[in-house]
């Protein structure tokens, strides 16, 4: 049972950091485009 409910946590851990990723890039990737066109007007 102990284990079981390590595992599960180690994997809602990686699950929420690759999540918190994804989030940091695709807002970098917004930060930059929005920065590119702020840029061009």
């Amino acid at each position: 049972m102990y284990f079981s409910s390590c595992y599960y946590c180690f994997f809602a851990t990686s699950k929420i950091t690759k999540e918190a990723e994804i989030l940091q890039e695709g807002f970098s990737l917004i930060f930059i485009i929005r920065k590119t066109l702020t840029g061009q007007q």
